[in-house]
Protein backbone atom coordinates (compact mmCIF):
# COMPACT_ATOMS: atom_id res chain seq x y z
CA UNK A 1 0.00 0.00 0.00
CA UNK A 2 1.13 3.56 -0.72
CA UNK A 3 1.41 6.33 1.89
CA UNK A 4 -0.88 9.33 1.56
CA UNK A 5 0.29 12.87 0.73
CA UNK A 6 -0.50 14.02 4.29
CA UNK A 7 2.08 11.65 5.82
CA UNK A 8 5.13 13.57 7.12
CA UNK A 9 7.89 10.96 7.31
CA UNK A 10 10.29 13.40 8.96
CA UNK A 11 7.83 14.06 11.80
CA UNK A 12 7.16 10.33 12.22
CA UNK A 13 10.93 9.73 12.41
CA UNK A 14 11.25 12.40 15.10
CA UNK A 15 8.34 10.94 17.09
CA UNK A 16 9.79 7.41 16.95
CA UNK A 17 13.44 8.06 17.81
CA UNK A 18 13.50 5.30 20.43
CA UNK A 19 11.82 2.71 18.19
CA UNK A 20 13.83 -0.26 16.96
CA UNK A 21 13.72 -1.41 13.35
CA UNK A 22 11.29 -4.20 14.26
CA UNK A 23 9.03 -1.72 16.07
CA UNK A 24 9.00 0.62 13.05
CA UNK A 25 8.05 -2.32 10.84
CA UNK A 26 5.26 -3.16 13.27
CA UNK A 27 4.07 0.47 13.20
CA UNK A 28 3.75 0.40 9.39
CA UNK A 29 2.05 -3.00 9.41
CA UNK A 30 -0.50 -1.97 12.03
CA UNK A 31 -1.20 1.32 10.20
CA UNK A 32 -2.02 -0.73 7.10
CA UNK A 33 -4.40 -2.90 9.13
CA UNK A 34 -6.15 0.18 10.55
CA UNK A 35 -6.60 1.55 7.02
CA UNK A 36 -8.08 -1.75 5.79
CA UNK A 37 -10.42 -2.00 8.78
CA UNK A 38 -11.67 1.46 7.90
CA UNK A 39 -12.13 0.52 4.23
CA UNK A 40 -11.31 -2.96 2.90
CA UNK A 41 -10.66 -1.46 -0.56
CA UNK A 42 -8.18 1.14 0.73
CA UNK A 43 -4.94 1.52 -1.22
CA UNK A 44 -3.41 4.41 0.77
CA UNK A 45 -2.29 4.73 4.39
CA UNK A 46 -2.95 8.22 5.76
CA UNK A 47 -1.32 10.12 8.60
CA UNK A 48 -4.26 9.50 10.95
CA UNK A 49 -3.68 5.75 10.63
CA UNK A 50 -0.07 6.15 11.74
CA UNK A 51 -1.10 8.38 14.65
CA UNK A 52 -3.74 5.90 15.88
CA UNK A 53 -1.18 3.09 15.96
CA UNK A 54 1.62 5.22 17.39
CA UNK A 55 -0.48 6.10 20.43
CA UNK A 56 -0.85 2.40 21.29
CA UNK A 57 2.83 1.46 20.89
CA UNK A 58 5.61 1.98 23.41
CA UNK A 59 9.30 1.65 22.46
CA UNK A 60 11.29 -1.13 24.11
CA UNK A 61 14.30 1.18 24.59
CA UNK A 62 14.59 4.16 26.91
CA UNK A 63 16.92 7.13 26.59
CA UNK A 64 19.00 6.03 29.59
CA UNK A 65 19.80 2.69 27.91
CA UNK A 66 20.94 4.37 24.70
CA UNK A 67 23.14 6.80 26.64
CA UNK A 68 24.59 3.88 28.59
CA UNK A 69 25.49 2.01 25.39
CA UNK A 70 26.97 5.17 23.87
CA UNK A 71 29.19 5.87 26.89
CA UNK A 72 30.29 2.22 26.93
CA UNK A 73 31.41 2.32 23.30
CA UNK A 74 33.21 5.65 23.79
CA UNK A 75 35.33 4.10 26.56
CA UNK A 76 38.92 3.94 25.18
CA UNK A 77 39.48 0.61 26.94
CA UNK A 78 36.72 -1.07 24.91
CA UNK A 79 37.67 -2.93 21.73
CA UNK A 80 35.15 -4.33 19.28
CA UNK A 81 36.39 -7.58 17.70
CA UNK A 82 33.16 -9.48 17.13
CA UNK A 83 32.45 -9.39 20.86
CA UNK A 84 32.76 -6.69 23.50
CA UNK A 85 36.24 -6.84 25.06
CA UNK A 86 36.97 -4.63 28.04
CA UNK A 87 40.61 -4.43 29.12
CA UNK A 88 40.88 -4.15 32.88
CA UNK A 89 44.08 -2.97 34.52
CA UNK A 90 44.99 -4.66 37.78
CA UNK A 91 45.86 -1.43 39.49
CA UNK A 92 44.05 -2.03 42.75
CA UNK A 93 44.14 -4.68 45.44
CA UNK A 94 40.43 -5.40 44.93
CA UNK A 95 40.86 -6.01 41.19
CA UNK A 96 43.90 -8.22 41.76
CA UNK A 97 42.02 -10.32 44.27
CA UNK A 98 38.90 -10.66 42.14
CA UNK A 99 40.54 -11.09 38.72
CA UNK A 100 43.79 -12.78 39.66
CA UNK A 101 46.06 -13.02 36.62
CA UNK A 102 43.30 -11.93 34.22
CA UNK A 103 43.95 -8.60 32.57
CA UNK A 104 41.15 -8.85 30.02
CA UNK A 105 37.46 -9.36 30.68
CA UNK A 106 35.40 -10.61 27.73
CA UNK A 107 31.71 -9.85 27.80
CA UNK A 108 29.77 -11.84 25.20
CA UNK A 109 26.51 -10.46 23.89
CA UNK A 110 24.11 -13.42 23.91
CA UNK A 111 20.75 -13.41 22.11
CA UNK A 112 18.01 -16.00 22.03
CA UNK A 113 18.11 -18.27 18.96
CA UNK A 114 15.49 -17.41 16.34
CA UNK A 115 13.35 -20.25 15.02
CA UNK A 116 10.22 -19.97 12.89
CA UNK A 117 7.05 -20.98 14.72
CA UNK A 118 3.49 -21.74 13.60
CA UNK A 119 0.10 -21.17 15.21
CA UNK A 120 -2.68 -23.74 15.48
CA UNK A 121 -5.78 -24.76 17.48
CA UNK A 122 -6.52 -27.95 19.42
CA UNK A 123 -10.30 -27.63 19.83
CA UNK A 124 -13.34 -26.36 17.96
CA UNK A 125 -14.21 -22.72 18.69
CA UNK A 126 -16.02 -22.45 22.01
CA UNK A 127 -18.51 -20.06 20.41
CA UNK A 128 -19.43 -18.76 16.98
CA UNK A 129 -17.48 -15.61 16.16
CA UNK A 130 -18.87 -12.91 13.92
CA UNK A 131 -17.86 -9.58 12.45
CA UNK A 132 -20.11 -6.75 11.32
CA UNK A 133 -19.64 -3.66 9.22
CA UNK A 134 -20.33 -0.32 10.91
CA UNK A 135 -23.68 0.00 9.15
CA UNK A 136 -24.73 -3.41 10.61
CA UNK A 137 -25.80 -4.65 7.17
CA UNK A 138 -23.00 -7.20 6.70
CA UNK A 139 -22.25 -10.01 9.10
CA UNK A 140 -20.03 -13.08 8.72
CA UNK A 141 -20.05 -15.83 11.35
CA UNK A 142 -17.27 -18.43 11.52
CA UNK A 143 -15.78 -21.15 13.67
CA UNK A 144 -12.32 -22.76 13.63
CA UNK A 145 -11.38 -26.36 14.33
CA UNK A 146 -8.36 -28.67 13.80
CA UNK A 147 -7.89 -30.47 10.49
CA UNK A 148 -7.92 -34.25 10.25
CA UNK A 149 -4.59 -36.05 10.72
CA UNK A 150 -2.75 -36.52 7.42
CA UNK A 151 -4.74 -33.90 5.51
CA UNK A 152 -2.15 -31.07 5.88
CA UNK A 153 0.54 -33.33 4.40
CA UNK A 154 -1.71 -34.21 1.45
CA UNK A 155 -2.27 -30.51 0.71
CA UNK A 156 1.40 -29.55 1.03
CA UNK A 157 2.67 -32.52 -0.99
CA UNK A 158 0.23 -31.96 -3.84
CA UNK A 159 -2.01 -34.92 -3.03
CA UNK A 160 -4.95 -32.58 -3.53
CA UNK A 161 -5.08 -29.18 -5.24
CA UNK A 162 -7.54 -26.32 -5.02
CA UNK A 163 -7.11 -25.93 -8.81
CA UNK A 164 -8.94 -29.24 -9.40
CA UNK A 165 -12.63 -29.01 -10.31
CA UNK A 166 -15.12 -29.17 -7.44
CA UNK A 167 -16.22 -32.71 -8.28
CA UNK A 168 -12.68 -34.12 -8.19
CA UNK A 169 -11.89 -32.31 -4.93
CA UNK A 170 -15.15 -33.59 -3.45
CA UNK A 171 -14.43 -37.18 -4.39
CA UNK A 172 -10.95 -36.96 -2.83
CA UNK A 173 -12.28 -35.73 0.53
CA UNK A 174 -15.18 -38.20 0.53
CA UNK A 175 -12.94 -41.22 -0.15
CA UNK A 176 -9.87 -40.21 1.86
CA UNK A 177 -11.37 -38.48 4.90
CA UNK A 178 -15.04 -39.41 5.00
CA UNK A 179 -16.41 -35.91 4.40
CA UNK A 180 -20.03 -35.67 3.29
CA UNK A 181 -20.77 -34.45 -0.23
CA UNK A 182 -22.02 -31.01 0.86
CA UNK A 183 -18.88 -30.18 2.84
CA UNK A 184 -16.40 -31.68 0.38
CA UNK A 185 -17.80 -29.63 -2.51
CA UNK A 186 -17.99 -26.39 -0.54
CA UNK A 187 -14.23 -25.85 -0.08
CA UNK A 188 -13.29 -22.34 -1.05
CA UNK A 189 -9.53 -22.23 -0.53
CA UNK A 190 -6.35 -23.73 0.88
CA UNK A 191 -3.99 -21.28 2.47
CA UNK A 192 -1.72 -19.54 2.68
CA UNK A 193 -0.58 -19.45 -0.96
CA UNK A 194 -3.08 -22.03 -2.29
CA UNK A 195 -1.01 -24.94 -0.95
CA UNK A 196 -0.92 -24.15 2.77
CA UNK A 197 -2.21 -26.61 5.39
CA UNK A 198 -5.42 -24.70 6.20
CA UNK A 199 -8.91 -24.85 4.66
CA UNK A 200 -11.66 -22.26 4.20
CA UNK A 201 -15.05 -23.97 3.95
CA UNK A 202 -18.54 -22.61 3.19
CA UNK A 203 -20.68 -24.52 5.70
CA UNK A 204 -23.82 -22.43 5.23
CA UNK A 205 -27.19 -23.79 4.03
CA UNK A 206 -28.91 -22.33 0.97
CA UNK A 207 -32.23 -22.17 2.86
CA UNK A 208 -30.68 -19.91 5.52
CA UNK A 209 -28.15 -17.82 3.55
CA UNK A 210 -28.41 -15.98 0.22
CA UNK A 211 -25.72 -17.93 -1.68
CA UNK A 212 -25.75 -15.45 -4.57
CA UNK A 213 -24.73 -12.56 -2.33
CA UNK A 214 -22.24 -14.72 -0.42
CA UNK A 215 -20.54 -15.84 -3.63
CA UNK A 216 -20.42 -12.22 -4.77
CA UNK A 217 -17.97 -11.46 -1.94
CA UNK A 218 -16.19 -14.83 -2.07
CA UNK A 219 -12.97 -13.37 -3.51
CA UNK A 220 -12.74 -10.79 -0.72
CA UNK A 221 -13.30 -13.42 1.97
CA UNK A 222 -10.72 -15.74 0.41
CA UNK A 223 -8.23 -12.87 0.23
CA UNK A 224 -8.80 -12.17 3.93
CA UNK A 225 -8.38 -15.88 4.69
CA UNK A 226 -5.05 -16.00 2.82
CA UNK A 227 -3.82 -12.93 4.68
CA UNK A 228 -4.98 -14.21 8.07
CA UNK A 229 -3.45 -17.66 7.52
CA UNK A 230 -0.10 -16.05 6.72
CA UNK A 231 -0.04 -13.95 9.91
CA UNK A 232 -1.86 -15.50 12.89
CA UNK A 233 -3.17 -13.48 15.85
CA UNK A 234 -0.73 -14.84 18.47
CA UNK A 235 2.55 -13.48 17.09
CA UNK A 236 2.12 -12.98 13.32
CA UNK A 237 3.43 -16.47 12.52
CA UNK A 238 1.75 -18.67 9.86
CA UNK A 239 -1.35 -20.64 10.90
CA UNK A 240 -1.22 -24.41 10.42
CA UNK A 241 -3.68 -27.36 10.45
CA UNK A 242 -6.87 -25.28 10.94
CA UNK A 243 -10.25 -25.51 9.21
CA UNK A 244 -12.22 -22.23 9.07
CA UNK A 245 -15.94 -22.77 8.50
CA UNK A 246 -18.37 -20.03 7.48
CA UNK A 247 -21.55 -21.02 9.32
CA UNK A 248 -23.72 -17.95 8.68
CA UNK A 249 -23.67 -14.82 6.55
CA UNK A 250 -25.76 -11.71 6.02
CA UNK A 251 -24.37 -9.80 3.06
CA UNK A 252 -24.96 -6.31 1.64
CA UNK A 253 -22.88 -4.44 -0.98
CA UNK A 254 -20.80 -2.65 1.67
CA UNK A 255 -17.23 -3.88 2.45
CA UNK A 256 -16.62 -6.37 5.26
CA UNK A 257 -14.56 -6.07 8.37
CA UNK A 258 -12.86 -9.00 10.04
CA UNK A 259 -12.95 -10.97 13.33
CA UNK A 260 -11.06 -14.01 14.68
CA UNK A 261 -12.66 -17.39 15.37
CA UNK A 262 -9.08 -18.62 15.82
CA UNK A 263 -8.70 -17.11 19.31
CA UNK A 264 -11.85 -18.91 20.50
CA UNK A 265 -10.58 -22.38 19.48
CA UNK A 266 -7.88 -22.86 22.17
CA UNK A 267 -4.91 -21.48 20.19
CA UNK A 268 -1.46 -23.05 20.52
CA UNK A 269 2.01 -22.50 19.09
CA UNK A 270 3.81 -25.14 17.01
CA UNK A 271 7.57 -25.58 16.75
CA UNK A 272 9.61 -27.44 14.11
CA UNK A 273 11.09 -30.79 15.15
CA UNK A 274 14.28 -32.49 13.97
CA UNK A 275 14.61 -36.24 13.56
CA UNK A 276 18.10 -36.93 14.90
CA UNK A 277 20.08 -40.07 14.12
CA UNK A 278 23.29 -40.51 16.09
CA UNK A 279 26.18 -42.85 15.35
CA UNK A 280 28.21 -43.72 18.43
CA UNK A 281 30.18 -46.47 20.17
CA UNK A 282 28.20 -48.46 22.75
CA UNK A 283 30.12 -47.00 25.70
CA UNK A 284 28.90 -43.49 24.84
CA UNK A 285 25.15 -44.20 24.82
CA UNK A 286 24.63 -43.03 28.41
CA UNK A 287 26.33 -39.72 27.63
CA UNK A 288 24.03 -39.25 24.64
CA UNK A 289 20.97 -39.77 26.84
CA UNK A 290 22.34 -37.07 29.17
CA UNK A 291 22.65 -34.56 26.32
CA UNK A 292 19.22 -35.40 24.85
CA UNK A 293 17.39 -35.26 28.19
CA UNK A 294 18.43 -31.63 28.60
CA UNK A 295 16.69 -30.70 25.36
CA UNK A 296 13.13 -31.97 25.91
CA UNK A 297 13.96 -34.93 23.67
CA UNK A 298 12.23 -38.30 24.24
CA UNK A 299 14.96 -40.66 23.01
CA UNK A 300 14.77 -44.28 21.86
CA UNK A 301 18.18 -45.96 21.65
CA UNK A 302 20.02 -43.28 19.61
CA UNK A 303 17.14 -42.01 17.49
CA UNK A 304 15.13 -39.08 18.75
CA UNK A 305 12.85 -36.18 17.89
CA UNK A 306 14.38 -32.92 19.10
CA UNK A 307 12.94 -29.37 18.92
CA UNK A 308 14.86 -27.28 16.38
CA UNK A 309 15.22 -24.45 18.89
CA UNK A 310 17.13 -26.86 21.16
CA UNK A 311 19.56 -27.83 18.39
CA UNK A 312 21.89 -24.85 18.81
CA UNK A 313 25.23 -26.15 20.15
CA UNK A 314 23.69 -29.64 20.31
CA UNK A 315 26.41 -31.32 18.23
CA UNK A 316 29.18 -29.52 20.15
CA UNK A 317 27.67 -30.60 23.45
CA UNK A 318 27.26 -34.16 22.14
CA UNK A 319 30.88 -34.44 21.07
CA UNK A 320 32.08 -32.94 24.35
CA UNK A 321 30.23 -35.54 26.44
CA UNK A 322 31.35 -38.44 24.22
CA UNK A 323 34.97 -37.26 23.71
CA UNK A 324 34.27 -36.69 20.01
CA UNK A 325 33.10 -40.25 19.37
CA UNK A 326 29.44 -39.49 18.54
CA UNK A 327 28.11 -37.78 15.43
CA UNK A 328 24.56 -36.71 14.63
CA UNK A 329 22.55 -35.89 11.52
CA UNK A 330 19.43 -33.78 12.26
CA UNK A 331 16.75 -33.60 9.54
CA UNK A 332 13.47 -31.68 9.70
CA UNK A 333 10.64 -34.15 10.33
CA UNK A 334 7.40 -32.50 11.52
CA UNK A 335 5.73 -29.74 13.53
CA UNK A 336 4.76 -30.32 17.16
CA UNK A 337 2.52 -28.34 19.53
CA UNK A 338 4.45 -26.47 22.21
CA UNK A 339 3.19 -27.42 25.70
CA UNK A 340 0.91 -24.99 27.63
CA UNK A 341 -1.28 -22.03 26.72
CA UNK A 342 0.51 -19.02 25.17
CA UNK A 343 -2.33 -16.71 26.30
CA UNK A 344 -2.07 -17.65 30.00
CA UNK A 345 -1.04 -14.38 31.67
CA UNK A 346 -0.61 -16.10 35.05
CA UNK A 347 2.72 -17.45 33.80
CA UNK A 348 5.41 -15.00 34.92
CA UNK A 349 8.59 -14.98 32.80
CA UNK A 350 11.78 -14.11 34.65
CA UNK A 351 14.40 -12.13 32.70
CA UNK A 352 17.69 -13.92 31.96
CA UNK A 353 16.32 -17.20 33.31
CA UNK A 354 15.26 -20.24 31.24
CA UNK A 355 11.51 -20.79 31.34
CA UNK A 356 10.19 -24.11 32.69
CA UNK A 357 8.51 -26.41 30.17
CA UNK A 358 5.00 -25.38 31.26
CA UNK A 359 5.84 -21.75 30.37
CA UNK A 360 7.53 -22.35 27.00
CA UNK A 361 4.60 -21.44 24.74
CA UNK A 362 4.14 -18.17 26.61
CA UNK A 363 7.87 -17.41 26.37
CA UNK A 364 8.03 -18.18 22.64
CA UNK A 365 5.02 -15.97 21.91
CA UNK A 366 6.20 -13.00 24.00
CA UNK A 367 9.75 -13.07 22.62
CA UNK A 368 8.53 -13.42 19.04
CA UNK A 369 6.15 -10.49 19.47
CA UNK A 370 8.95 -8.38 21.00
CA UNK A 371 11.26 -9.26 18.10
CA UNK A 372 8.59 -8.09 15.65
CA UNK A 373 7.96 -4.84 17.51
CA UNK A 374 4.54 -5.89 18.77
CA UNK A 375 3.01 -5.37 22.22
CA UNK A 376 3.54 -8.19 24.72
CA UNK A 377 0.01 -9.60 24.80
CA UNK A 378 -2.66 -10.35 22.22
CA UNK A 379 -5.50 -7.88 22.46
CA UNK A 380 -8.84 -9.32 21.41
CA UNK A 381 -10.05 -5.74 20.81
CA UNK A 382 -7.90 -5.78 17.67
CA UNK A 383 -9.67 -8.82 16.23
CA UNK A 384 -13.25 -8.50 17.51
CA UNK A 385 -15.74 -5.81 16.64
CA UNK A 386 -17.68 -4.02 19.40
CA UNK A 387 -20.77 -6.19 18.83
CA UNK A 388 -18.67 -9.33 19.25
CA UNK A 389 -17.13 -7.96 22.47
CA UNK A 390 -20.63 -7.34 23.85
CA UNK A 391 -21.61 -10.92 22.93
CA UNK A 392 -18.53 -12.29 24.71
CA UNK A 393 -19.28 -10.26 27.83
CA UNK A 394 -22.89 -11.47 27.83
CA UNK A 395 -21.87 -15.13 27.52
CA UNK A 396 -19.30 -14.68 30.30
CA UNK A 397 -21.96 -13.20 32.56
CA UNK A 398 -24.39 -16.03 31.77
CA UNK A 399 -21.72 -18.64 32.57
CA UNK A 400 -20.92 -16.90 35.85
CA UNK A 401 -24.59 -16.95 36.88
CA UNK A 402 -24.85 -20.66 36.06
CA UNK A 403 -21.86 -21.42 38.28
CA UNK A 404 -23.33 -19.57 41.27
Amino acid sequence: MKIGPDVDLRRIAEDTQLFTGAELEGLCREARIVALREDITATVVCDRHFQIVKCSLKPALIRAEIDSYASFLKNPSVKCTGEFVSSVKNDSKHKKESLGPLSTLKVGVVADPVVSLCETVVETSSMKCFAETPNKKNKITMIAEPLERGLPEDIENGGVSIDWNRKTIGEFFEKSYGWDMLASRSIWAFGPDKQGPNILLDDTLSGEVDKYLLNAVKDSIVQGFQWGAQEGPLCDEPIRIVKFKIVDARIAPEPLHRGSAFLMATPRLMEPMYYVEIQTPSDCVSAIYTVLSRRRTPAYIVKAFSPVIESFSFETNLRYHTQGQAFCLPVFDHWAIVPSDPLDKSMVLQPLEPAPIQHLAREFMVKTRHRKGMSEDVSINKFFDEAMMVELAQQSADLHRQMM
